[in-house]
């Protein structure tokens, strides 16, 4: 991330404050399955099926084995929506990358899409959820011992539940959009809140961006940029406060910097008038990208204190309904 963000979030110290799959493909009754979990509404062209037909084609007898477990449309069509968000991470954090830095290359994205619809083989048919990661795992690599590239995807598929932090290596990064998929997937939002709390190194937390954004997720502790259209290329920089758990879906920003048209950001006073949250003009009516994921120690240092003020807008809101007209 930008080195400018923390630089301004630096001064704050000194700013003065007011109040402030697989692709299985097995003759035409499993080109069927597949098509009817296909959704033709979907205009864009991931090639989910030529990726079956490829799987196939390279590995027929693996491909025989794993239709032989018999998959239910409910299985195929769970896989199809996590490999589907595998291969749009990936291609979303490829395009913040800059000139030199990792990039998911096409055959990364194939496995990470094949990975995604078999990741849950292990419990496939209402077979007991218990260890289903490992009993996946295992089914896999024994497909074919001598490919390597099938024993990445019994990697993947063990690892599916793996943390965030355990994610430091190139392969386990590789995994990550599958972890992150399948929380997307099958989680909730407070879920996804709950990882950022567990600690990133620099690849990792750019994934994860690319995620809250795609998501249109906002997580605690998270610098967001905001810009309003009649603003120009102008905007400000806000942090998400962290609230308290019956509070955990809604979002209060403080407005801690404003940024001009050349991207040089300003500190600015912290005062009630810089928080704001959903129905707030200023929060609906801009466009909300998060740019950044503070530490814990940062976020304690510069803006644990302005917590309290979530209770105080809250207050001004019950009593007065245009109170967005005074701030």
């Amino acid at each position: 991330m930008d080195g400018r963000i923390l630089r301004t979030v630096a001064k704050l110290g000194r700013a003065s404050v007011h109040v402030s799959p697989v692709a299985l493909y097995d003759g035409k009754r499993f080109q069927g399955m597949l098509e009817q979990v296909h959704n033709p509404s979907v205009n864009e062209p991931d090639g989910v099926l030529e990726m079956y037909e490829a799987f196939a084609r390279v590995h027929p007898y693996a491909a025989k084995k794993i239709a032989a477990l018999n998959p239910q449309p409910v299985d195929l069509e769970h896989g199809l929506c996590v490999g589907r968000y595998v291969r749009r991470l990936m291609k979303a954090y490829n395009r913040i990358q800059k000139m030199g830095a990792y990039q998911f290359s096409p055959k990364d994205m194939m496995s990470g899409f094949i990975a995604g619809m078999v990741h849950d083989i292990g419990c496939w048919c209402d077979t007991n959820s218990c260890g289903h990661a490992k009993r996946g795992a295992d089914f896999i690599s024994n497909l074919v011992v001598a490919s390597k590239w099938i024993q990445t995807l019994a990697y993947g598929v063990e690892n599916h539940h793996a943390k965030l932090a355990e994610c430091v290596t190139e392969q386990m990064f590789q995994v990550l959009p599958l972890i992150l998929a399948e929380g997307v997937v099958e989680g909730e939002q407070w879920v996804m809140d709950g990882l950022v709390t567990e600690g990133m190194n620099d690849e990792v937390k750019d994934l994860f961006i690319c995620l809250c954004n795609l998501e249109h997720m906002i997580p605690p502790l998270a610098v967001v940029r905001l810009r309003h259209r009649e603003h120009g290329l102008r905007s400000e920089l806000a942090v998400r406060l962290r609230c308290d758990k019956d509070q955990r879906f809604e979002p209060f920003l403080l407005r801690f910097a404003q940024v001009d048209a050349r991207g040089r950001p300003k500190p600015i006073s912290l005062e009630h008038r810089c928080l704001i949250g959903r129905g707030h003009p200023d929060y609906e009516g801009c466009e909300r990208v998060v740019v950044d994921l503070l530490s814990e120690a940062v976020y304690a240092r510069l803006f644990k204190d302005y917590e309290g003020l979530i209770a105080v807008y809250q207050r001004l809101l019950s009593k007065d309904r245009g109170v967005y007209e005074k701030v």
